[in-house]
């Protein structure tokens, strides 16, 4: 945590989220404290907790949202574990509105995601690699906003990768879903391409997309 919170300070940002994905899980209220105890007595950027969604992010029991937004927690989400059941997800989305707890969201369909590393396109063909299809985002971007829209939880969508994903939350938000989301730097700045002849530094989650998914997501994001 120190050399996560003196490079957030070095690099301007004053406040993080820590996700619930840390050893142990941030599952009980107890988790939440020594989070915030250990980031007070670090004294760098301020650290807001998040809760996770369910027990040990397994996607199958619901955890004490109540309790864990009492000891702090400002949301809840499952990392990058994905909740496959969707009445586990629909359920937690309901528990979660109950405490006016936002939903933090990975939008990636586990079994269209299989093994594998790049976007499907030309690139992969090329170099042969196993593939993330769009699909495999766009898919469970839908299922996140329908249940949303069931509930009427707040929720954000974290790292989208290719323009329809855009498309898909722009329309959401027109119809009033309370939905906001985000995307990385290096989803705005480089594309497929930049793999080149296996550059291990583009080895991301999600993958680099299309130049038209770059040129969509600097869309999305200047247009709010």
């Amino acid at each position: 945590m120190l050399s996560e919170l003196s490079a957030a300070v070095s690099a301007g940002v004053t406040s993080v989220c820590c996700p619930a994905d840390t050893e142990p899980v941030i599952d009980t209220p107890a988790m939440v404290h020594m989070v915030r105890q250990r980031a007070r007595r670090i004294e760098r950027a301020r650290v807001y907790p998040l809760g996770a969604l369910t027990r040990n992010l397994a996607g199958e029991q619901l955890t004490d949202m109540a309790a864990l937004a009492e000891a702090g927690c400002v949301g809840v989400g499952n990392a990058d574990r994905a909740v496959e059941s969707t009445l586990v997800m629909r359920r937690a989305m309901q528990y979660a509105s109950t405490f006016d707890l936002t939903v933090f969201l990975n939008a990636l369909d586990p079994w269209l995601k299989g093994n594998g590393c790049v976007h499907e396109g030309e690139i992969s063909t090329r170099l042969g690699l196993p593939v993330i299809p769009e699909a495999a985002e766009t898919v469970a971007l839908a299922r996140e906003l329908a249940l949303i829209e069931t509930t009427g939880v707040r929720g954000h969508v974290c790292q989208l990768s290719c323009a329809r994903s855009v498309e898909k939350l722009s329309e959401a938000q027109r119809r009033g879903l309370p939905v906001s989301a985000a995307v990385s730097a290096h989803h705005l700045h480089l594309n497929e391409r930049d793999i080149g002849e296996f550059d291990t530094r583009c080895h991301v989650l999600p993958p680099l997309r299309s130049i038209a998914d770059r040129d969509g997501l600097r869309q999305g994001l200047a247009d709010g």
